[in-house]
């Protein structure tokens, strides 16, 4: 799993059997009781003198069995054999090579720390609010790539570099199964779609560092460490609570706690090693103040992909999701740094709107107004956009496959594997 040998720290593995966790926590004692759990480890946020800085850090287990996996020809027949496994309690496909089914027996575990409790607080927040991660995550979470140089760079010039409507409609795949209800549960997908992400990120590690589009302007010598995740993470999770925060959305102390745990699994799921998991929302805030806030900055790569978002709409939906609105609400979201360094232009008619309108809106969810105190165009236009958001990001209602890629952006060199 990529996981520091020999770390001791609290397990909770009993926690797992406990009863009165709820359908919720039952459903993810039930799958770690089906596929186990991963070694006892530290829990997040344990460092030790021994642990490496997570700029120096990869996935060392997966990324050798990509590099395998792509020299030999394999790739296709991984991606066939994946393409039905869908939920947390299938068994692996038939046709998967002995070593890649080795790989995702064990990556598919749970964390031995996974706390069902923590999970059902998880689960009442998707239940009631996940409008507006739904929301955060398509305004903040996507775009934000363009204001991330290291994520722009290695997005521009791998694949999903090439279709950008596919690249995002896989990221928001993965984000959606994630915080989706029981989404560890058997029934879910988050376990099964994070295990091919994380193949995914280990061909990428094997493959960009072959363009030499991208050691131009590459400062590292190869993409997606752990770092790199943990941005990532941030730009999720953390911004995710920020922009509540700054709503006026008023969570209770047990959805809190297992939002920020949820999170955590994550992470876990994807790769990321627990010593650079924040274990609390105050030192999630405190990491992204230094390892996101600091780091952000205008790429020539960040504004092609600003602008090909900003472009999403357009297919979906002409007239109400047009690129002004979508221009409008990030820079709503984002505010003016990040949108001018996307280089997204003021848009008068639609700025004012959204401002007097979103504030109510999320009051009126809380509790605090009521409808009326709404017209109803704009509230229409609120739900609008987060309800076509799945239409817009994850496809347009065709099948959505993670698979492993072969190559880098096509439109600057041929794939190099089969």
């Amino acid at each position: 799993m990529g996981r520091f040998a020999g770390q001791d720290g609290i397990t909770r593995r009993d926690a797992l059997r406990a009863a009165g966790v709820g359908a919720a926590g039952a459903g993810v004692a039930a799958l770690a009781g089906t596929l186990g759990t991963g070694l006892v480890s530290a829990a997040p946020g344990v460092r030790t003198a021994d642990t490496p800085d997570a700029k120096d850090r990869w996935d060392p287990e997966c990324d050798a069995l990509m590099k395998s996996v792509l020299e030999r020809g394999d790739a296709g027949k991984v991606n066939r054999a994946l393409a039905q496994w869908e939920t947390n309690n299938q068994p692996v496909p038939a046709g998967v090579p002995s070593d890649v089914r080795d790989f995702i027996e064990e990556a598919r575990k749970l964390p031995d720390w996974l706390d069902p409790r923590l999970m059902k607080g998880a689960d009442t927040f998707y239940t009631t609010r996940s409008f507006y991660l739904s929301v955060i995550i398509g305004f903040t979470g996507g775009v934000m790539m363009s204001v991330i140089p290291r994520e722009s760079r290695a997005v521009y010039w791998s694949a999903g570099g090439a279709n950008m409507k596919d690249r995002i409609a896989k990221t928001y795949r993965l984000v959606y199964d994630q915080i989706a209800v029981g989404a560890y549960g058997p029934s879910g997908r988050a376990a099964t779609t994070a295990v091919k992400v994380r193949l995914t990120h280990g061909a990428v590690r094997h493959l960009l560092p072959q363009s030499p589009h991208w050691k131009k302007v590459a400062d590292q010598p190869k993409p997606i460490s752990q770092a790199d995740m943990m941005v990532t993470w941030h730009s999720l999770a953390t911004m995710g609570m920020r922009i509540m925060r700054n709503w006026g959305v008023h969570l209770p102390q047990d959805e809190v706690d297992g939002l920020l745990h949820s999170w955590q699994v994550n992470g876990y799921m994807l790769g990321i090693d627990e010593a650079y998991i924040p274990s609390s929302w105050e030192q999630a805030e405190k990491q992204a103040q230094v390892d996101l806030d600091s780091i952000m900055g205008p790429t020539p790569e960040g504004v092609k992909i600003a602008s090909m978002l900003m472009d999403l709409g357009r297919s979906a939906d002409g007239t109400l999701l047009s690129r002004p609105v979508l221009e409008a609400f990030t820079r709503y979201s984002l505010g003016d740094k990040l949108t001018d360094w996307m280089q997204l232009p003021r848009q008068p008619l639609w700025q004012p709107l959204i401002e007097a309108s979103w504030p109510t809106a999320v009051a009126i969810r809380e509790g605090v107004l009521t409808q009326t105190a709404l017209p109803p165009e704009l509230y229409h236009l609120t739900d609008s956009i987060a309800n076509t958001l799945e239409l817009v990001y994850l496809g347009e209602f065709r099948p959505i496959s993670i698979e492993i890629p072969t190559g880098n952006n096509p439109n600057y060199g041929k794939p190099r594997y089969r």
